[in-house]
C-alpha cells in the first residue's frame, strides 16, 4: 500500500522522490509563494517556507502576507515616514514610498526632505518630487523661492513672476527690461526719465533733443521741444546756428535785430553822408559811411568798425527822444565826446548797416 501511495503521490514508483522546484505538499500540487526571496520557487518541498526569506513587503514563512500599513522592506521591519500624509502615514509595504503623498512641507517619495524655508504660504507647502516650492512669498522667485525680485520692481512689495523673475507689474520710473535692470538713458523727459518697458525708448525728450533715447540733438537750424522749433532767420552768419535747446543765436544776431533769438527789429532813423572821426585819444582815424542807425542804450563802452554785438545798457539816451539834438552832435562832435558826455557809446559800423543794435 506505502509503495502505490507514493507513487500517487510522487508519480515515481519504488520510493520517495522531492516536488520539484517551486512545488511543495502533498501530491506536489501547491506552488511556492513568488515573494519567497531569491528565484521566487526556493521553498521547503513539504511545509512550503521560502528557504530564504521573503522578499521585502511580506512576511510569515511562505510569504504571502503584505507588512502592517505602517512598515515596509525586508522582514516588514522599517516604519513608514511620519511625514506621509493620511492618518496612518500609510506607505508602500515594498518601498516605503507615500501612498497618498507627503503632509505640507515635505517632499520626496518617503517624504523625509523638508521644503525650503523660504516657500510661500502658512504651510510651505512644495512639490513632492523636486520640492519646488508651491508659491513664493512677495519679492521673491525660483524654484526653491532664494532668488530676489528686483528692487526697481513696481509696487510695494517688488514682486515678481515665481518661475521667471519678471516683474509683474512693470518697471519703477527710470528703468526697462523684463527684470527692470536696465536704466532708461538720462537724457531722456520728464523729472522721472521714463522709458519704455520692453524696448528703453523714452517717453519724451527733453527740449533741443530727439531719438529713441533722446541722445540726439536736433538737426540743424531745429530747436526746443520736439526739435520742432526753428532758428530766427536773422540769426548773423547762417539762419541754423542756434542753441538747440533754446534757440539763442549762436554768433548773435544780424544788424538791425535784437533779443537773444534776433526776432526783434531794432528802431531805426536814416543819416545819409560820409563822416571823418578821430574815435578816443590816440586813435587811428577812421571813414565811416552811415545810412541808417539805431540809438539804443548801453551799459559797456566798446567802440569798433567790427560788427560786434552791444549788451543791454543801463545809461543813455532813450530811443527817438532827442533823434534831432544827437544828430547835431554826431556832425560836429567827436564820438568819444559824446560818449563821455552820455555815458553811452554809438557803435558805427563801416558799411550800410544799422550804427547800433543790441540783442
Amino acid at each position: 500500500m506505502q509503495k502505490t501511495r507514493c507513487q500517487y503521490l510522487f508519480g515515481v514508483s519504488g520510493g520517495h522522490v522531492e516536488c520539484e522546484a517551486g512545488k511543495y505538499g502533498a501530491g506536489c500540487t501547491d506552488t511556492c509563494s513568488v515573494h519567497c526571496a531569491g528565484s521566487g520557487d526556493l521553498c521547503n518541498h513539504i511545509t512550503g517556507k521560502c528557504d530564504s526569506g521573503c522578499d521585502p513587503g511580506y512576511k510569515w514563512n511562505k510569504c504571502i502576507q503584505e507588512c502592517d500599513p505602517w512598515t515596509y522592506g525586508a522582514g516588514c521591519l522599517q516604519t513608514c515616514s511620519v511625514n506621509c500624509a493620511g492618518p496612518d502615514n500609510a506607505c508602500s509595504h515594498v518601498t516605503g514610498t507615500c501612498d497618498v503623498g507627503c503632509d505640507p512641507g515635505y517632499y520626496g517619495d518617503k517624504c523625509l526632505n523638508t521644503c525650503s524655508s523660504k516657500c510661500g504660504g502658512r504651510q510651505k507647502s512644495c512639490s513632492r518630487i523636486g520640492g519646488a516650492c508651491d508659491i513664493c512669498p512677495p519679492g521673491y522667485y525660483g524654484t526653491l523661492c532664494s532668488d530676489v525680485c528686483s528692487n526697481n520692481c513696481a509696487g510695494s512689495d517688488n514682486e515678481c513672476d515665481q518661475l521667471s523673475g519678471s516683474c509683474t507689474a512693470g518697471c519703477d520710473p527710470g528703468y526697462y527690461g523684463d527684470k527692470c535692470l536696465n536704466t532708461c538713458s538720462s537724457n531722456c523727459g520728464g523729472s522721472d526719465k521714463a522709458c519704455d518697458r520692453d524696448t528703453g525708448d523714452c517717453q519724451s525728450c527733453p527740449p533741443g533733443f530727439q531719438g529713441a533715447k533722446c541722445d540726439q540733438e536736433c538737426d540743424i537750424g531745429y530747436y526746443g521741444a520736439g526739435c520742432n522749433a526753428t532758428c530766427s532767420d536773422h540769426c548773423r552768419g547762417n539762419q541754423s546756428l542756434c542753441d538747440h535747446v533754446n534757440g539763442t543765436c549762436d554768433l548773435g544776431c544780424d544788424p538791425g535785430y535784437q533779443d537773444s533769438l534776433c526776432t526783434i527789429e531794432c528802431a531805426r532813423g536814416t543819416l545819409g553822408e560820409t563822416k571823418t572821426q578821430h574815435i578816443g585819444r590816440g586813435a587811428p582815424e577812421r571813414h565811416w559811411h552811415i545810412k541808417t542807425f539805431n540809438i539804443i542804450r548801453t551799459q559797456t563802452v566798446s567802440i569798433d568798425n567790427n560788427k560786434a554785438t552791444p549788451s543791454p545798457l543801463k545809461y543813455g539816451v532813450p530811443q527817438g527822444s532827442v533823434l534831432g539834438p544827437l544828430l547835431f552832435t554826431m556832425y560836429t562832435a567827436p564820438v568819444a565826446d559824446i560818449a563821455e558826455r552820455h555815458g553811452v557809446n554809438y557803435h558805427l559800423y563801416a558799411d550800410n548797416t544799422p550804427a547800433l543794435c543790441t540783442t
